[in-house]
């Protein structure tokens, strides 16, 4: 029989089962999630004390009583609202590690059950238990995302993961900041047992006397001497696997580079000896630009991903079937991502050849994700059930929504609109994923505008993570709401944008492609002008970037804009001089870079040779000049989109540049940029850069915060 003793503030029961286990339950009953607090760990540490002097307990299990979450880290936003009240950070953080070092002295054994996400510092705390049990559903998921905010794990975890799964795997979900199933957790040796949901408390009781039959040769307390006590690595070692993380791909600015540093000093330390120095590098972190922009960033995703409904639709997370039409560059990856989160989708294309390249594709991509142990070979059965294919463009009638992905040519697209607007049920949503074709045009193919949008998933450039939702005057909240659901469900962070030229990305891509293209016709390298914006923070430079778009598309991309907008931005002369030669980038190995056959980008002298034929004048530019240039251009842009109303709010144009040009997060984006600037700065670099043209004209709503000096953040 369990009595348990109500903490209504901090959400725990403390009960004692038969056989005189304790049980501590957790439920944070005013948040539909648990989070850390004050509160919640000042109670723990009073309830532990009590338990401490209980000669009698053989045990204590740990479980949240909700049925979706387990612990989703700190409640950022109460934090971040102590600000202004000194020492709220350090008192918090250090009675937390008071709490966890408490944890490893009980006299029996802990274990904690964990069912749904835990997260953040939800996964630092378990780490503080003898034993660690998972459940085998989808909800339950592993994480430590402060890398990607600049935040260091900061409760013991840079001293207890090497322990207890290895300095390689320790390092890798730190500095990865994925999310890891049961079964991974399991694999790394992080939990002891994965067990059916039903059976989480009872397994833990049998874990409990198991461990206690054992109690002679004392288990339990040999795997915690192990966890806390010194970590046998040596200065060598260290340096070996410093320099091995700190090349990884997924490591990209110096603040993430700080972070490993901060785990590679600790994990030679116990915990009790780190604790001071983990405290205060979270503080000063925290107090960085990079954090704070972070932050910001971070509640605008979470903001779009979490919303419940669009104007008064509804916003669903349940498709049964998706159609996607096209199997060129980006209709398999579309049809095989939808797959893997679930979502039954069928590939459409009426050339049996075209089908038979993208079928292959996905094979491909597959067999990457089984060798490199992302997906089991069950898993991948399970996605293929999902994957089906045609080459009958009538076998797409029966889906809910259906994407167009075929070549980005206006004619082709609207025949195919012709053709489908003729077989599909009332009440079909189609969407295009058109790169720059007004959707205005292809939505008049319609006898029901209402349930046509676009959906343009952006180029793996840096981070896939942002999917454009495209809307004209006619398409109706609950076409849109769909699609927001349908963008959620794939793990992707939908923006709704409103119809017009290039829309949103491509438009802010444009800018600065045409913009370091000028500044090279005007003598500057392309290769030092790219250096000077990866120093400024970019993860690829823009001429990089310009070739893994591809060249032929971006010319394709500046019709449009031309024809929509006018020509004020830079003119287009090397994209177009390039496409002539046959350069198109990537694609065809040569751009503005060679290109190996791993995609490994090369210098060319050649074509530095033949740019001379373009340039006339011999500028040599410092970086401040080019990034106070390029970004002033993309600063008056980004409010022109603002004055057409194409997107609502400066936040989310911050966020897009950041999920896909890579904008730094030291910055936050361009409107960031601006406020930690100042008007003043700001004025007297739009004058300084006058004689660019039109394209430094303010327009009326960038001249209107001009006259009322306001910030774009408040």
């Amino acid at each position: 029989m369990i009595d348990f003793n109500s903490s209504p503030n901090s959400g725990l029961d403390l009960g004692i089962a038969d056989g005189n286990i304790a049980m501590l339950q957790w439920d944070q009953g005013k948040s539909p999630q648990n989070y850390c607090s004050d509160e919640f760990f000042n109670q723990l540490f009073k309830m532990l004390v009590s338990l401490q002097k209980r000669a009698d307990l053989k045990g204590l299990i740990f479980t949240s009583s909700k049925d979706d979450c387990f612990f989703c880290d700190y409640d950022w936003a109460e934090l971040r609202s102590k600000n202004n009240n000194p020492g709220y950070e350090s008192k918090l953080l250090n009675t937390a590690n008071d709490c966890l070092n408490l944890l490893e002295t009980m006299p029996f054994p802990t274990v904690v059950g964990i069912n749904g996400p835990c997260i953040g510092s939800g996964f630092e705390f378990i780490l503080a238990f003898d034993y660690r049990i998972g459940c085998d559903n989808r909800i339950t998921t592993f994480s430590l995302p402060g890398i990607r905010m600049g935040v260091s794990p900061v409760l013991g975890t840079a001293t207890r993961l090497p322990r207890i799964c290895g300095i390689d795997n320790a390092l890798e979900m730190i500095a990865t900041g994925l999310a890891y199933g049961a079964s991974s957790m399991l694999h790394k040796n992080i939990l002891d047992e994965v067990v059916n949901t039903d059976l989480l408390v009872e397994n833990a009781n049998s874990l409990v006397n198991n461990v206690n039959k054992l109690f002679a040769s004392k288990v339990w307390k040999t795997r915690r001497i192990a966890k806390t006590s010194s970590f046998p690595i040596s200065q060598d070692q260290l340096k070996l696997v410093k320099a091995k993380f700190l090349g990884k791909a997924y490591v990209q600015n110096e603040q993430e580079k700080k972070v490993i540093n901060f785990v590679l000093s600790s994990c030679i330390q116990t915990t009790v000896e780190s604790q001071a120095f983990n405290v205060s590098v979270f503080i000063d972190a925290w107090k960085s630009n990079y954090v704070k922009n972070s932050f910001t960033l971070e509640e605008t995703r979470s903001e779009i991903i979490n919303s419940k409904q669009f104007g008064g639709a509804p916003i669903s997370n349940f498709f049964n079937n998706v159609g996607v039409i096209g199997s060129g560059a980006i209709g398999p990856s579309i049809a095989l991502l939808m797959a893997k989160r679930g979502v039954p989708s069928l590939l459409v294309d009426v050339a049996p050849f075209n089908l038979g390249l993208g079928t292959t594709a996905i094979m491909k991509q597959l067999h990457i994700k089984l060798r490199s142990f992302t997906l089991t070979i069950e898993e991948i059965l399970q996605v293929l059930g999902r994957l089906s294919t045609s080459t009958i463009l009538e076998s797409v009638k029966d889906r809910k929504v259906i994407l167009e992905a075929i070549i980005e040519n206006e004619d082709s697209k609207i025949q195919l609109f012709h053709e489908l607007d003729s077989m599909i049920p009332e009440g079909t949503i189609i969407c295009s994923n058109t790169a720059s074709i007004p959707l205005k045009k292809l939505g008049a193919c319609f006898k029901d505008p209402s349930n046509f949008a676009g959906l343009h998933f952006s180029p793996p450039l840096l981070h896939p993570n942002l999917v454009e939702i495209i809307r004209t005057d006619l398409t109706s909240d609950e076409c849109v709401a769909t699609l927001i659901g349908l963008c959620i469900k794939l793990q992707k962070v939908p923006i709704v944008v409103n119809d017009s030229a290039g829309f949103l990305i491509n438009r802010l891509l444009l800018v600065l492609v045409r913009e370091t293209q000028g500044i090279v016709i005007e003598g500057m390298s392309p290769y030092s002008v790219d250096e000077a914006t990866i120093r400024f923070g970019l993860t690829k430079g823009i001429f990089e970037l310009s070739d893994i778009t591809g060249i032929d598309n971006l010319v394709y991309l500046n019709q449009i804009i031309e024809q929509d907008l006018g020509n004020w931005f830079a003119p287009a002369t090397i994209s177009k001089w390039m496409l002539e030669k046959g350069r198109l980038g990537q694609k065809n190995k040569l751009g503005y870079y060679r290109y190996s056959e791993t995609d490994e980008k090369i210098k060319d002298p050649l074509f530095l040779d033949m740019l001379k034929t373009l340039q006339k004048g011999s500028v040599n530019l410092s970086d401040e000049e080019i990034l106070e240039r390029l970004l002033i251009v993309l600063f008056v842009e980004a409010n022109r989109i603002l004055g057409e109303k194409v997107v609502p709010t400066p936040n989310v144009i911050d966020l897009a540049l950041n999920l896909t040009l890579g904008f730094p997060k030291e910055w936050g984006g361009i409107f960031r940029w601006a406020d930690i600037l100042g008007w003043n700065k700001i004025i007297s670099l739009i004058e300084k850069y006058a004689h660019l043209g039109e394209r430094l004209s303010p327009c009326a709503f960038l001249a209107q915060k001009i006259i009322e000096k306001s910030p774009y953040y408040f």
